[in-house]
């Protein structure tokens, strides 16, 4: 056989077996362009916070908001800003580009616009220049790591939830069990599942300038909502945070949920004040009778009585 028509066969069986080791309706996933420009940094991971419909028309302008996870640092990035590229799904139109800001440390939000062509990979990085031993330089754009959609999987859950601890509104006292509320709720539009939130959570109080704690156990009433009791032992200053609590016992604090208060002493008698007035009327000592009556009348009274009575003193005096 020629050596020509040998390899023309190779490569027909080549593509005939990769083809049938293709699942049944199984769906090609376009892999992200690699322009000439492009270069790669893979300190960053980009995790979108939800998938976007394939389908958004040509032109249509979309939020869309991403996580970035530093992978050398193994912790949410700092990253305050980066330039977005949203290549084409069909056809070599241009991408369209948008710039991202940050609304909360490791979380990036941004508006872009479907190119012509469809809505395509997107592409997040930073622009620089690509050098030649010449000394000629040309623009470049150097892309992070598309990971991937929902939150890193890596990040600690107390870097991606908000704790809202809401106390019960009879004063705290000392030795007296109080009733606490906790809400937890994603910092993203994550689905809240891929959050795996506990069955319980720890509440942390602190006294005597941070040198003494009291931890309880929340339970979940309901997705994200937990609810418990604790005692405190001392007066004062007092903090309430909130923490998960793995397998083996490590605490993991969640920022930000951390509330002030005082407690106070056995049998103390102070009370906050009111935040509105008491229903009801008040108390008060009895006024006079005439303390009811309009002012003018009394006074026309009066001055009628007084000229009534020198009438009738100078009737007599007349006698």
């Amino acid at each position: 056989m020629h050596p020509s028509i040998r390899a023309a066969v190779l490569v027909l069986a080549a593509g005939f077996i990769v083809l049938s080791a293709v699942p049944a309706g199984a769906v090609a996933q376009s892999a992200p362009p690699t322009p000439a420009d492009a270069t790669h940094d893979d300190s960053i991971e980009i995790w979108q916070d939800e998938a976007l419909p394939p389908d958004v028309p040509a032109g249509r302008s979309v939020d869309v908001a991403f996580t970035t996870w530093d992978t050398r640092r193994q912790t949410l990035s700092e990253l305050n800003t980066a330039d977005v590229r949203v290549h084409p799904a069909a056809g070599k139109a241009r991408p369209t580009k948008a710039q991202t800001h940050s609304d909360w440390p490791g979380h990036l939000v941004t508006t872009i616009t479907v190119p012509a062509g469809g809505l395509g990979p997107i592409e997040i990085g930073y622009p620089s220049q690509t050098c030649t031993g010449d000394g000629t330089c040309t623009p470049s754009f150097v892309s992070f790591t598309m990971a991937g959609v929902g939150p890193p999987p890596q990040a600690p859950r107390s870097l991606l939830v908000d704790a809202t601890i809401q106390p019960a509104a009879d004063p705290a006292s000392v030795d007296q069990p109080f009733s606490v509320q906790v809400t937890i709720a994603p910092r993203a539009s994550w689905d809240p599942t891929s959050l795996a939130l506990p069955e319980k959570v720890v509440l942390i109080g602190v006294q005597l300038g941070g040198q003494e704690t009291t931890q309880v156990d929340l339970r979940a009433v309901n997705d994200g909502h937990y609810a418990g009791a604790i005692t405190l032992p001392h007066p004062g200053d007092t903090t309430l945070s909130v923490a998960f609590q793995d397998a083996s016992n490590q605490i993991d604090p969640i920022d930000r949920s951390t509330v002030r208060f005082q407690v106070a002493g056995a049998g103390s008698s102070e009370q906050p004040a009111p935040s509105v007035a008491a229903e009801g009327p008040a108390t008060t000592s009895a006024a006079p009778f005439w303390s009811d009556l309009p002012l003018l009348p009394i006074v026309a009274v009066l001055a009628v009585l007084l000229a009534a009575s020198l009438v009738v003193r100078r009737a007599f005096a007349d006698l």
